[in-house]
């Protein structure tokens, strides 16, 4: 962020997944872990010119699984083309 400054910048928090695989507090753990990241973006993109005052961030929450993951189903396992 600091040497480009892009028009759109996406960050993915992947980590979120893992807390498909344990109990409620490891799931309440990410979310305060993705929550802290997500404040540090913003907190640093208004330290820098070309994003102060100047940046909407946008936040999205985590989609659901893979069919790799987790046993979870994916698009076609729950009858969707996958053309929304």
């Amino acid at each position: 962020m600091r040497r480009f400054a892009r028009s759109f910048l996406l960050i993915t928090f992947s980590d979120m997944k893992v807390t498909h695989f344990g109990s409620d507090s490891m799931y309440l753990a990410g979310i305060r872990t993705v929550d802290r990241l997500i404040g540090e973006v913003w907190d640093h993109s208004q330290t820098l010119p070309s994003y102060k005052g100047s940046t909407t961030l946008i936040v999205l929450p985590e989609f659901g699984l893979s069919h790799s993951t987790a046993g979870g189903q994916s698009a076609m396992d729950r009858g969707s083309s996958g053309n929304a």
